[in-house]
């Protein structure tokens, strides 16, 4: 059986809302683009997102320690 497209909400965590000038990805705009708190922490648990402060998120660099 297929799912019903207009009830199946698209898996959208490695594309994050585009950061401010600073690099920094706030919480409010994630939730207005549609991201829910627990994406939101998901995505910190599995390194794809680390915490600022409380409600401020970065894109972890890509590069290694060694660099």
């Amino acid at each position: 059986m297929q799912p019903i497209a207009g009830f199946v909400r698209p898996n959208h965590m490695t594309a994050f809302p585009p950061p401010d000038r600073y690099g920094l990805i706030h919480r409010a705009d994630a939730i207005a683009a549609a991201y829910s708190d627990n994406e939101l922490h998901r995505a910190c648990k599995q390194s794809l997102l680390e915490k600022v402060v409380r409600g401020t998120y970065v894109v972890p660099d890509e590069r290694s320690p060694e660099e």
